[in-house]
């Protein structure tokens, strides 16, 4: 085993709350990356052969590079994490009006209240991919962007408009008399 692998062995829970640190939440897809990347690249051997300080050296080396892919927006770690929700957030009020923007659904406010909760009841995965395709990415766009194969991004797809119908027809009427007379 390399130095490399032995000290991310011996020291994954330390780099771990780090990257739990950096990104405000859970960091391990994150650390993944980032170790990945190393790994690949190789980079971490030199850095492993500084002598009696290695160990500080790695970490220094290790933090520096999640840092960087955190805050980069051309990592693998951006592009297929940070960007997504980025994007979704972006968009969300968009998809709200096109939803609802029939004269059965005339009140646009509510609305958005309405599917910003029924979003967030989404699985993560579903809720991303569902407001990526709202906003114009087809699956295939999604696809090259991040890796995730066509079958997984349709299912995905296919579960979240599923959810949104059942949630509409269901709750849709009640929750827009509970909000309109909660107004007055």
């Amino acid at each position: 085993m390399s130095e490399f692998g032995k000290y991310l062995g011996e020291n994954y829970q330390d780099l771990l709350t780090v990257a739990n640190t950096i990104v405000q939440g859970d960091g391990r897809e994150l650390l993944h990356d980032v170790v990945t990347d190393l790994l690949t690249r190789g980079v971490p051997e030199g850095i492993c052969q500084r002598g009696e300080g290695k160990s500080a050296e790695i970490r220094k080396y290790v933090i520096a590079s999640m840092r960087m892919s955190w805050h980069s927006g051309s990592s693998r770690y951006y592009q297929r994490h940070k960007r997504p929700i980025i994007m979704e957030h972006k968009h969300r009020a968009q998809i709200y009006r096109e939803l609802y923007e029939s004269s059965e659904h005339p009140d646009v406010t509510v609305a958005i209240q309405f599917m910003h909760e029924k979003l967030d009841e989404m699985p993560e995965f579903d809720r991303i991919v569902c407001v990526l395709w709202y906003n114009g990415n087809s699956l295939k766009d999604i696809r090259e962007g991040t890796g995730i194969s066509l079958t997984t991004l349709s299912k995905s797809l296919n579960r979240a408009k599923q959810f949104l119908r059942e949630q509409v027809e269901r709750h849709w009427r009640q929750y827009r008399e509970d909000n309109q007379s909660n107004r007055h």
